[in-house]
């Protein structure tokens, strides 16, 4: 004899794990059987967007990513001490810690890290809570920036150590990606404290008490002009001048206020460093591709206001897509 199996039950053996309505659950009248109804089609759209955190010998494994492409997040300007060592291979180093990830496929990635050291650590500094979606939406209508989104669809904001943001930017005027590299290895070789574990040996980012007492060793790692922003900056922080955490929590306004008034620092350093190490999201740094996208797409009229909450990742998109064009794009 077959079983009456009701479309409740059905429903409710679906629903039981996690149900946002268990209390209705319990109920056999329509008006919650609908409500139950509902609850399973929203956990089954929430479940094609949700990344899938799994633990595995070798470390944590992310898959089902949304706006999460690790060689766009690496190369798009944001940060200088991460390398594919290997095809799909990337290793890099963040607050004091080295990583190794592995792209398995193409939404696949595998941190050789402890779960502990992924949750405290790796999950805030990919802002892997933020929902790029709705973002990504809000450009609807300007095809220049549905294009840009398309290009750049896996950048996301990295959430970065503030004092080396802030030197990492002062090394970054004038100058390009590869230099802006060699250069912090060398500070780091120089002036930081050497590390060994298992994937090898690496250095830490030297800390402003090295970077102030040492301007001839700073002048030396082809730095050039700039040494003498890097040692300036550094004693603002180690006498107290200077406090990057507070600036964390005051208004971008005020944060770009005092940052705008350190030697060597001007416009674009300044809102990098409140994008890229202060979380001020409306920072909206100005670089040469920038400069070259508003005219030509914007004739200097591009409304950014559009975008409060999120300037900075919008300008992120622009100037990753910006590069990928190519100088000739824009004679």
């Amino acid at each position: 004899m077959i079983a009456k199996i009701s479309l409740f039950d059905v429903l409710v053996a679906i629903n039981t794990e996690k149900c946002n309505f268990a209390c209705v659950c319990k109920s056999r009248k329509l008006s919650d059987l609908l409500v139950c109804l509902v609850c399973v089609i929203l956990k089954s759209i929430d479940s094609k967007n949700k990344m899938i955190i799994k633990d595995v010998a070798e470390g944590v494994e992310l898959s089902n990513l949304d706006s999460f492409n690790l060689h766009q997040i690496i190369t798009c300007g944001q940060c200088f001490r991460w390398d594919e060592t290997n095809p799909g291979l990337w290793r890099g180093v963040a607050f004091d810690t080295q990583l190794e990830i592995q792209q398995l496929d193409d939404e696949t990635y595998l941190f050789k890290c402890s779960r502990e050291a992924f949750d405290s650590l790796w999950f805030s500094y990919f802002d892997l809570a933020r929902d790029y979606s709705e973002i990504k939406r809000s450009v609807t209508g300007d095809s220049f920036l549905e294009d840009a989104v398309q290009a750049g669809e896996g950048i996301r904001i990295l959430q970065q150590e503030p004092f080396e943001i802030l030197i990492t930017f002062i090394i970054s005027q004038c100058n390009n990606i590869p230099k802006i590299k060699t250069t912090i290895k060398r500070l780091c070789e120089q002036l930081g404290v050497s590390v060994k574990d298992k994937t090898g040996q690496y250095y830490l980012f030297p800390t402003p008490r090295a970077l102030a007492d040492n301007p001839d060793v700073v002048k030396l790692c082809g730095v050039g002009y700039r040494d003498k922003y890097i040692v300036s900056a550094s004693r603002k922080i180690v006498n107290g001048e200077l406090d990057l955490k507070h600036l964390q929590i005051v208004s971008r306004e005020d944060a770009y206020r005092e940052l705008i008034n350190l030697f060597g620092v001007g416009s674009k350093v300044a809102n990098c460093i409140l994008l890229f190490g202060l979380r001020h999201l409306d920072g909206f740094p100005e670089d040469l591709w920038i400069k070259k996208v508003l005219e030509k797409h914007y004739h200097g009229k591009f409304d950014s206001n559009r975008y409060n909450g999120f300037k900075g990742i919008i300008q992120q998109y622009m100037f990753y897509y910006g590069r990928t064009l190519g100088a000739n794009y824009f004679k």
